[in-house]
């Protein structure tokens, strides 16, 4: 009995994937309609802004854990600009909500540049030029034209670790060995990731707010 324990404990302890356990579900599905309750811009900026902390206090490592903290943090990127064009998309003008009806969809992409030109076109009129003017919105234009420079594929240079999971089938003669990699300076990216997220959630807040007023106007003007 002891070698049968000592036996197990060893198992346990140097080949784990020998050991059958009970699997514990994961997920528990609800009756339709569902949902998943959480806050995904947040829930995507302040995991990555861990992760970064992580790697510039040394605790975590950027070849590792930094990529992933920048993954996560570009995706953030994508969808706080989603959230700011669809709430955009709320108002007719700076004054005039727009009807449910009217609402248009904001079309499925992973391209910050594309997302980016819609904002500005969709916040024009909306958010008044000397708010626009008065926030640091150059400030995230050039940390978006950076991914975009070095992100042909939108969201894949940091998901992935190429195009396609295969054989490089190209003769020796034209293969060459990659010797240069990517520098992240992961101290800037902790400061300036902040300020982004700083910049982004006063455009949403301002064009939500906007919303709220004016939809309180209505009511008004409805009632008397």
């Amino acid at each position: 009995m002891a070698d049968e324990e000592g036996f197990s404990f060893s198992l346990e302890k140097y080949a784990p994937w020998y050991v059958k356990k009970p699997y514990i579900p994961i997920f528990g599905v609800p009756p339709e309609p569902w949902d998943i309750d959480v806050s995904w811009r947040d829930g995507y900026f302040y995991s990555a802004k861990l992760i970064i902390e992580g790697v510039v206090d040394g605790s975590l490592r950027s070849g590792i854990h930094g990529i992933a903290g920048v993954f996560l943090f570009r995706h953030y990127i994508e969808l706080a600009l989603k959230y700011i064009v669809f709430h955009a998309r709320w108002l007719k003008d700076a004054n005039t909500n727009a009807k449910r009806e009217e609402i248009q969809d904001v079309k499925k992409t992973h391209s910050l540049r594309l997302l980016w030109d819609w904002a500005q076109v969709d916040c024009k009129g909306k958010i008044p030029d000397a708010e626009w003017d008065a926030l640091d919105t150059m400030f995230v234009e050039k940390c978006i034209a950076e991914f975009e420079a070095i992100d042909p594929h939108p969201g894949d240079r940091f998901r992935y670790h190429g195009k396609v999971f295969g054989v490089d089938k190209r003769p020796d003669s034209e293969r060459s060995p990659t010797l240069n990699h990517l520098a992240i300076e992961f101290y800037a990216l902790l400061i300036e990731m902040q300020h982004i997220h700083d910049v982004l959630n006063a455009v949403d807040v301002y064009l939500f707010e906007t919303h709220g007023e004016n939809a309180d106007w209505q009511e008004y003007l409805n009632s008397l």
